[in-house]
């Protein structure tokens, strides 16, 4: 894999409702990308994201995953979420090391129940989020009313794109923020006006280029794309996109707005961790800085143990070095730093600040950890993981069951801290 800067970065994780479409939304990527020579299906069992057996049998994600791909000189990291309210706690370590909350919506059921739930949680996180409006072919997709459920949930909703027929005349879309994409002749008027409308909804965000619209009636396109970089950015505009995951229409020019529209992580604001006096600090995403990264997500492999997934908020982590376990005061040897494409797993020399990486191996490290240097020691604050809500009763038959259940439990919350357990003397 080639080697990127922070500011080629960007960390998108993927959010909704189970069924939207979110894992085939990543099968689509790759696909574009020509990472794939084939769109896998979670319903036929070949998904190149879903590949533990148990998502195979129930056709559901039941973890994230990070998917690493690469468009036009830039490295995106998906985040797949599952849509099961039952894994909640892997959509919130996913969204806390992302950068941009990409909402996945079904175009014939809109913003339903399960997704406004889904919305109230991971909107806490006061990130930058778009929307992505899935299965645009399908014979039940409503554009209008789609648009009408994300408007209910916040402002500066923008829709960046039209669609070129719908259901199964359904081949694409155009992009409102493209001069040079090709207009069918009977949705000129259509593209004329949505893009007027999006220009006064950019402009909105931008009290310099508002002034500059009322006086002028207009704003260039290099004007509008800073603009909205710049919006997303700050929270105030929020792109609407559109597509079919299962045929990848529309996905190139979904791509190009990733790379061109999100915020690579030096744009965005620092983030706040804690001095050893418990003094807070902010940094800035500084390849060169002092190294701070945080374990939001840990797995097991049989074949190298346990894998611990991280970001680099600041300065560079790299394979080979040691790292300081400012969690437990203790030093761990950082091995081969890998990214991740479904079961591939390629090894990188270094993550910059901005990155994501994973590392297995390590003897004290948990979920919630922050790898920093011995001598500058900082720690960043706790992901707030959901509390559980269902009790349950777990009873060894034997002494010797014992011992086993409780190493067993304990692995389980190495990797799920959404669960707790404790031991009734009773």
């Amino acid at each position: 894999m080639n080697k990127y800067q922070t500011s080629q970065i960007r960390n998108i994780v993927l959010v909704g409702a189970k069924g939207a479409g979110k894992t085939s939304f990543v099968e689509s990527v790759l696909f574009t990308a020509k990472l794939t020579s084939r769109i896998g299906r979670v319903d036929e069992g070949n998904s190149i994201v879903d590949y533990d057996s148990l998502e195979i049998e129930r056709k559901q994600s039941i973890t994230s995953k990070l998917i690493v791909t690469e468009w036009e000189k830039t490295k995106i990291n998906l985040i797949d979420t599952p849509g099961y309210s039952d894994f909640i706690g892997e959509v919130v370590g996913a969204v806390s090391a992302a950068d941009v909350i990409l909402f996945v919506i079904d175009s014939s059921n809109g913003v339903d129940i399960a997704a406004k739930r889904l919305f109230s949680i991971v909107s806490e996180f006061n990130k930058p989020f778009a929307f992505f409006i899935n299965k645009m072919d399908s014979e039940r997709a409503d554009l209008e009313s789609s648009l009408e459920s994300i408007k209910e949930l916040t402002s500066g909703i923008a829709l960046f794109q039209l669609p070129i027929g719908t259901g199964a005349d359904f081949k694409g879309t155009i992009n409102l923020l493209d001069s040079s994409a090709n207009i069918p002749a009977d949705l000129n008027d259509k593209v004329k006006n949505l893009k007027t409308e999006l220009m006064e909804a950019i402009a909105e965000s931008d009290e310099a280029l508002l002034e500059k619209y009322l006086e002028q009636g207009s704003i260039s396109e290099q004007e509008m794309t800073s603009a909205v970089s710049k919006g997303i950015a700050l929270g105030q505009t929020h792109p609407v996109y559109l597509g079919s995951s299962i045929s990848a229409a529309g996905f190139d020019s979904l791509l190009n707005s990733m790379v061109r529209d999100f915020p690579s992580p030096d744009l965005l604001p620092p983030v706040k961790v804690k001095r050893p006096d418990n003094s807070e600090i902010e940094l800035t995403s500084d390849a060169n800085g002092p190294l701070v990264a945080q374990v939001f997500k840990t797995t097991s492999d049989p074949g190298i143990g346990d894998i611990f997934f991280f970001r680099v908020w600041s300065g560079t982590a790299k394979s080979g070095g040691d790292v300081y376990n400012a969690n437990h005061n203790t030093s761990e040897r950082m091995g081969h730093i890998i990214v991740t494409r479904g079961k591939e797993r390629m090894e990188i020399a270094e993550a910059p600040a901005g990155d994501i990486g994973a590392v297995a191996k390590l003897k004290s490290t948990t979920i919630n950890n922050t790898f920093t240097i011995k001598n500058n020691t900082f720690v960043c604050n706790q992901i707030s993981f959901p509390k559980p809500v269902v009790p349950m009763a777990v009873k060894p038959k034997t002494k010797k069951d014992q011992d086993k259940l409780g190493v067993a439990l304990s692995k389980l919350i190495s990797i799920d801290p959404t669960i707790k357990y404790h031991i009734d003397k009773e």
